[in-house]
């Protein structure tokens, strides 16, 4: 440990020399959570180590919880909260397991302690209680304590966290929501939702097939979110109580299985168990060998960009879902047919930016006086790939003096035809998110 410490020492000071022959003027640490703490050195005094013994955590055993939602008049948990020996004092916190899971060692809980606010405290309790929550706790609900210790000269240490489930709360009657797939078209689908008279809201969202889960993984812990239902709750489409409520779904993509997730609950607005409705949408196009013809418009100026583009009209034949159109140099189409028509099957970006369905005019930009190749493929009902259709042109001379030549290998678009479109019902902004990703806090114990 000596030979560690000096070693780090000799690090240091050479790092003080190199410092102060060159322009740097900041001291920066990372830590194991990913984050830095910036210092300038013009107001750094002085480093040294010093050593503490033994682990430094608040343990913390979870004795009882009492809901505001079964009647009691507050949300409140019963704790001990044992320091260890080198632990002068601690900060705790509760949170839904989706949060607790991703504070994994004790930078990431210090970072996560930095972002809200916390007391600290610095005796041992055996039966306090915890209130001043400022989310309702849910019932049946996984939450955890969360406790970071801290040591005799201030230093964030070890977590140290508690799992515990909240006690369920009885359903009040027998809320229940049926439902009937309406439509199903190769863009879109409908769904008719029957809630019966138990029933006091219900909300719907749908997803990619398997994606419901990976959306909680994400937004769950920034979200703060307990489970795919509240997740649902949140995100969905609002039915009416009462009410019998047909919601549809566009621009989606065709034959593609996906999820409608349902979260019904009762008139004191508990959330009974979620469901999934499976929806798959409607085939575009045949099973037979899928087309395209290209047709050549007019080599025209983006005069905001300052480049030429020539127009392509690609026409599918009855057997096409879809189509990508890319463009090549002279060069790239040297490496043979079979070649540029697995790099476009390959290729991810080029079909998720640019993949069509339909018949299509689009521009590509393309150098004065050049030779280029344009290439479409084209997929069917199956998604089968037909063949690679091409067609030669070089571009014309132009005369304005102002053109540059850009260099232009790949198919960029004059308008690009992604469109980002959310499976989930409403789109959430980022101004939306910052709300769930600020935690005030407010907790405090009272009591021995």
């Amino acid at each position: 440990m000596k030979k560690f410490f000096t070693l780090i020492l000799c690090a240091v000071a050479c790092l003080s020399v190199y410092a102060q022959n060159t322009d740097l003027n900041r001291l920066v640490i990372r830590d194991k959570g990913g984050y830095t703490h910036p210092y300038a050195i013009n107001n750094l005094d002085s480093m040294f180590f010093y050593q503490i013994d033994g682990r430094v955590a608040a343990d913390v055993e979870v004795k009882g919880v009492s809901l505001k939602a079964a009647g009691c008049p507050a949300d409140t948990i019963t704790l001990a909260v044992t320091r260890s020996e080198s632990c002068k004092s601690f900060k705790i916190t509760c949170v839904k397991k989706s949060v607790a899971d991703v504070i994994t060692n004790g930078a990431i809980c210090a970072g996560y302690f930095d972002q809200i606010e916390s007391n600290v405290y610095n005796q041992n309790f055996t039966n306090a209680k915890m209130t001043g929550f400022d989310f309702q706790l849910l019932p049946n609900t996984e939450y955890a304590i969360v406790t970071l210790g801290y040591d005799e000269i201030g230093t964030a240490c070890e977590m140290a966290k508690a799992y515990f489930t909240t006690p369920g709360v009885p359903v009040q009657g027998n809320p229940e929501v049926k439902w009937k797939v309406a439509d199903v078209q190769p863009f879109s689908f409908s769904v008719t939702f029957k809630p019966n008279s138990d029933v006091g809201g219900y909300a719907v969202t749908a997803f990619g097939k398997g994606e419901a889960e990976k959306q909680f993984q994400m937004f769950g812990p920034m979200m703060n979110l307990a489970s795919i239902g509240e997740m649902v709750k949140m995100w969905g489409y609002q039915g009416v109580a009462g009410k019998d409520t047909t919601f549809t779904w566009k621009d989606y993509t065709p034959n593609t299985e996906y999820e409608i997730y349902v979260q019904p609950w009762d008139k004191n607005g508990t959330l009974t168990d979620y469901f999934m409705i499976p929806v798959t949408t409607a085939k575009l196009g045949g099973e037979g060998v899928a087309e395209s013809t290209i047709a050549f418009g007019g080599y025209k100026k983006d005069t905001e960009k300052n480049q030429w583009y020539q127009e392509v009209t690609i026409t599918q034949n009855d057997q096409c879902a879809g189509h990508v159109v890319n463009l090549y140099t002279e060069e790239d189409w040297s490496k043979g047919e079979d070649a540029v028509r697995q790099s476009m099957i390959d290729d991810k970006a080029l079909q998720y930016y640019y993949f069509k369905y339909g018949n299509e005019t689009t521009g590509l930009y393309a150098e004065p006086e050049t030779t280029y190749y344009v290439a479409v493929l084209s997929k069917n009902a199956n998604n089968e790939w037909g063949p690679l259709v091409y067609k030669k042109f070089t571009t014309p001379k132009v005369s304005d003096e102002l053109s540059k030549r850009h260099n232009i290998k790949a198919a960029t678009r004059v308008v690009e035809n992604k469109v980002a479109k959310s499976a989930n019902g409403p789109v959430f902004t980022l101004d939306d998110l910052k709300k769930f990703m600020t935690v005030k806090g407010g907790l405090k114990l009272t009591g021995k």
